[in-house]
């Protein structure tokens, strides 16, 4: 496994556009030097020549991702071709990115890559097109409350640490995998408003014949231990309820999760995880 460390990294990189702004500058580095800009929950590099070694590299973002494209500068109208209206009535189905558009991510704890191949022309346009406004988080998210005072913990905000868990960020993943390693630990980070007690609900999968683990889910000092439940497969998420904490009000919270015991060849695979106030 390949893991690419680039410097100069800032702390955390934010941009919300509202409808019909201009694509702002996200300073994200990357293998190619390229330009960078977000554009609602599109991240864009502007590619002048091909990468070296053909693959552009750049830190993971807190962003699942459902496509990932290219398209020729300036871009036109017909980039994309439009959907036509179907026979008898008004609708007009998704645009939709020809297929030899198409680019496959790949990830590693730290670093994502695009392989750029042949059929891509300079300048160029490589998109990511994400689920939410792009977020590069690498110290990490602060998680606060919902108006029904729940705090969700989702894949996207994990901080890994060790030598193989990392987050997944294609849609049919979306999750913290590849916990092979029982070394490896997960965090997540949040606030409290007000001191209280949470019920905390994980949404793990775990393969067939591959439950059993024992891990530990901890803020502090206190702590729950939860034995993985095995739902079939590793990509088959059930909701279940760990246990409760009591916690102080805090600005910063660091829950981690730890292995305490593998049983299989991987601990479990976890989306999300869901602080419900006791009292709900």
């Amino acid at each position: 496994m390949v893991r690419v460390t680039f410097l100069g990294v800032c702390g955390l990189a934010f941009v919300s556009l509202a409808c019909g702004a201009e694509p702002a500058a996200f300073p994200l580095p990357n293998s190619a030097d390229a330009a960078c800009h977000a554009d609602g929950n599109s991240l864009r590099f502007e590619l002048r020549a091909a990468p070296p070694d053909g693959v552009l590299r750049f830190p993971r973002l807190n962003n699942v991702v459902l496509e990932a494209s290219w398209a020729p500068l300036p871009q036109t109208d017909d980039a994309v071709p439009a959907g036509k209206p179907l026979p008898g009535h008004g609708y007009r189905p998704p645009q939709l990115t020809p297929p030899d558009r198409l680019l496959a991510l790949k990830q590693t704890p730290e670093t994502w890559s695009l392989a750029i191949g042949d059929q891509v022309t300079y300048p160029a346009a490589i998109i990511l097109r994400l689920a939410s406004p792009p977020l590069h988080a690498p110290e990490g998210h602060i998680c606060t409350a919902a108006e029904d005072r729940a705090i969700t913990l989702p894949a996207r905000h994990a901080i890994v640490s060790g030598e193989k868990l990392q987050f997944e960020p294609l849609p049919h993943k979306n999750t913290v995998g590849y916990w092979v390693n029982p070394g490896d630990h997960v965090e997540w980070l949040f606030a409290t408003a007000a001191a209280g007690s949470w019920d905390v609900h994980v949404l793990q999968g775990c393969g067939s014949g591959q439950g059993g683990s024992h891990v530990a889910f901890s803020v502090g000092d206190a702590s729950l231990e939860y034995v993985v439940a095995d739902t079939g497969h590793f990509q088959n998420f059930r909701w279940h309820r760990v246990g409760t904490l009591d916690l102080p009000q805090a600005d910063r919270h660091v829950l981690r999760v730890s292995c305490l015991e593998k049983a299989g060849n991987a601990v479990m695979d976890i989306r999300q995880i869901r602080l419900v106030p006791h009292d709900n």
